[in-house]
């Protein structure tokens, strides 16, 4: 049930048959190759749509979290790794064993942090005619708009927007103590007078 280190160098270039330092390989950034995004207005009629979208290609983020389920964290933990780590009742398994050490870092946990986010999109609807002029309202638009919409990505962490980890440079492209991003909707009227 533990991770397999490869030994991939010894001081000549060859295996050694130890894990070292000298096994330690360059497996991706965490900064993207390509950064875009996406703005946009449609109007049909009396709707009105804007949207706003982002995204990221190219880049690797080490899925912290996922590697500190195994050790003695004081964190909770999800329950397909509780369920789904290996034990001798479950041997067929690719998440590691539970233990109490802290583990070298490996490539398993590193993930494509690919992503497009839809941040903003707002669906809106004006009224006109002679019923608004009678009650005196020059204008009323209603509006649903959402923040957060949705993110499309292979990563399986909480969100793969990290470039900066917690704040310290050195953690930067590590999801640790990261929150979800929240998804909020709300709904609006323009009423003009």
């Amino acid at each position: 049930g533990d991770l397999r280190y490869k030994d991939i160098s010894g001081p000549d270039g060859k295996p050694d048959g130890k894990i070292d330092d000298n096994d330690r390989a360059f497996s991706g950034s965490y900064q993207p190759k390509i950064t875009y995004g996406i703005n946009g207005s449609l109007g049909y009629k009396t709707f009105d749509l804007n949207f706003g979208g982002y995204g990221t290609q190219g880049s690797k983020m080490y899925n912290g979290k996922k590697a500190l389920t195994g050790t003695a964290s004081t964190d909770n933990i999800e329950t397909s790794v509780a369920v789904g780590r290996w034990t001798p009742n479950n041997p067929s398994t690719k998440i590691p064993r539970a233990t109490l050490d802290r583990q070298p870092a490996s490539t398993y946990f590193l993930e494509n942090g690919d992503f497009f986010r839809m941040n903003n999109i707002a669906l809106g609807y004006t009224f006109k005619g002679d019923i608004l002029s009678k009650a005196r309202i020059t204008s009323l638009r209603i509006y649903v708009t959402s923040q957060n919409l949705f993110t499309i990505t292979p990563y399986s962490g909480f969100t793969p927007e990290i470039f900066k980890g917690d704040g310290t440079p050195l953690n930067a492209g590590i999801e640790v103590n990261t929150y979800p991003s929240t998804r909020t909707f709300a709904f609006g009227i323009n009423l003009g007078f």
